[in-house]
């Protein structure tokens, strides 16, 4: 197959979690015979127009500052939401200048072919749709997340006219949890639309996420720069501060585990800063239980902090699937998730039973948060097969050759099956 990709994400930007995504899937269809087109955004112009990048053809295509136009097209309501004004018009751009260049310079004058379609969330589904109704050709939506979703109250009607308009559009809908499924089925799809749509779950690079990549010295080194000592607890969060990642209810639950646990050291790692009230009521009443680091780390460095914890802690309130989830799972780490809502979490993390790798909690309750952490933290023996799990489910569902072997053959029905 000769697949176009809209992305708004793609190396080298600082990935995350929908750039890795692109990356690692471009490279596995490539790697299996595919040949994968990638049309991307090029902030400020930083990077390079056109090249080839480990094989794949990646394209950027220079955006019109189109600010101005923007608020005589489209509702109030976009004022009114999370959305700023310059991104959604680099949105819009970037949309009409990739389509148009895949149309008119690749198709039109270098009579290049096309199979499919692929487009990644909202920001990338309009270039889809024109390339579709233009060319004629399958267009496949993935729906990593959603505007109600990532709105948390202050989405956009207009963001999700626009992902309606894709779901309605596509010819198959790729998400990567059940609970993105549901998510979309409560929007009152259609019984034709709702067969197209396909659950994958995304993947870890196992090989590089793994306990034998950890470099003992630098996790010595983490540990004392923490102070964290030698049998003392370490609890880790790797992430953003948002307010969805819910960190409000880890830090309230760290009083009841250092009840029982007075040594525990909590760790708080990211490159956004700790909201003032947060930072306020470590300073004032978890001094020297929870540490706070705010900064780009890199990846062996991020593996090292997976390895040296002994439970790692994600209590989202929504999470349509969690790659720092993964990539602990993949280095043998026990987790404690939000299990509630939106939570792709709760797919990933087996609570009981055969393959127990971890425990489901309310991540409205910091007490129930707490008691997921108590439970690992008791039986050094018990967290060391829970880590164990963890990986054998990452091995078995979580790799992206899993995503792979799930992707393609829904990308060849559809193509298959096209009606023109």
């Amino acid at each position: 197959m000769k697949i176009a990709c809209f992305c708004s994400e793609f190396p080298p930007l600082r990935e995350r979690s929908l750039g890795v995504y692109a990356r690692e899937m471009s490279r596995k269809l490539l790697e299996v015979g595919h040949e994968v087109t990638v049309f991307t955004t090029n902030p400020a112009g930083s990077f390079l127009s056109t090249e080839m990048w480990k094989g794949i053809e990646v394209r950027r295509p220079e955006l019109i500052d189109i600010r101005d136009m923007i608020p005589m097209f489209v509702s109030s309501d976009l004022m009114r939401s999370n959305y700023d004004l310059h991104v959604f018009s680099d949105m819009v751009s970037y949309n009409i200048l990739a389509s148009g260049q895949l149309i008119n310079q690749l198709v039109f004058e270098e009579k290049r072919e096309f199979d499919i379609i692929s487009a990644h969330n909202s920001d990338a589904i309009l270039a889809g749709i024109a390339v579709k109704r233009q060319l004629d050709i399958p267009l496949i939506f993935h729906v990593h997340s959603t505007e109600r979703i990532r709105g948390t109250g202050r989405g956009s009607i207009t963001i999700e006219s626009i992902e309606r308009r894709g779901l309605e559009v596509s010819d198959a809908i790729i998400v990567p949890s059940y609970a993105v499924q549901e998510e979309l089925l409560r929007m009152g799809l259609k019984e034709e639309e709702r067969k197209k749509i396909f659950v994958c779950w995304d993947g870890v690079d196992a090989q590089t996420y793994a306990p034998s990549n950890s470099d003992e010295a630098l996790i010595l080194e983490l540990r004392e720069r923490y102070g964290i000592n030698e049998g003392d607890p370490m609890i880790l969060y790797i992430g953003d501060f948002s307010p969805s990642e819910n960190i409000e209810a880890l830090i309230k639950a760290m009083p009841d585990v250092i009840n029982e646990f007075p040594r525990s050291k909590l760790v708080l790692l990211s490159e956004n800063v700790l909201p003032t009230e947060l930072k306020g009521k470590i300073e004032s009443e978890l001094r020297g239980n929870v540490i706070v680091r705010t900064e780009y780390v890199t990846e062996i460095e991020k593996i090292a902090h997976y390895v040296a914890a002994d439970v790692a802690v994600f209590p989202s309130t929504w999470k349509p699937f969690g790659r720092a989830c993964t990539e602990a799972m993949a280095c043998s780490t026990p987790v404690v998730v939000g299990a509630q809502g939106i939570s792709g979490l709760r797919e990933q993390i087996v609570s009981s039973g055969e393959g127990h790798c971890g425990y489901h909690v309310n991540p409205y309750d910091p007490k129930d948060v707490a008691w997921g952490i108590k439970n690992i933290l008791r039986d050094p023996d018990h967290t060391k097969i829970l880590g164990e799990n963890a990986r054998k489910r990452v091995l078995a569902e979580f790799t992206w050759d899993k995503c792979i072997e799930r992707t393609i053959p829904i990308y060849e029905n559809v193509l298959q099956n096209y009606v023109k």
